[in-house]
């Protein structure tokens, strides 16, 4: 199961807990709140707004249980209007790409540049449970 971080201010720090097979949402409090999406698997994220700039991307990943092998994980930032991304079909940047994430999981920090005001979403793939936060630098 994952976990919806930050959802609930004053609860547990990790959220409630989303049951498994429930889509991806984003959480998003003002503009200057980073956007938390937390999901379990492979899917497309709901649309979400960027207003621009340069934005640091951080995500974490882990497997179900710890006697599992190593799950593969890769987050594609898309632009729901192409015109915004870097190619034809909208692709932005890869947040993280085929990388083996060890049962006890694993984090990465990048950033990401000239991003232009407008809706994106995430398309991820991913044996994985995993969260991302997008957050204006």
């Amino acid at each position: 199961m994952a976990r919806a971080k930050g959802v609930f201010p004053g609860g547990d720090p990790f959220g409630p807990l989303l049951p498994r097979g429930t889509m991806a949402r984003a959480c998003v409090r003002s503009a200057d709140a980073p956007i938390i999406i937390s999901g379990i698997g492979s899917q497309t994220t709901d649309t979400f707004y960027l207003a621009g700039g340069t934005y640091r991307s951080e995500w974490s990943a882990w497997g179900e249980r710890p006697e599992f092998p190593p799950c593969t994980h890769s987050i594609e930032l898309m632009a729901a209007d192409p015109v915004n991304g870097e190619t034809p079909l909208g692709h932005v940047s890869d947040l993280a790409n085929l990388v083996h994430v060890p049962a006890t999981g694993a984090s990465s920090t990048s950033y990401v540049y000239n991003v232009k005001p407008g809706g994106y979403y995430l398309d991820v793939n991913s044996a994985c449970g995993w969260q991302v936060a997008l957050s204006l630098t």
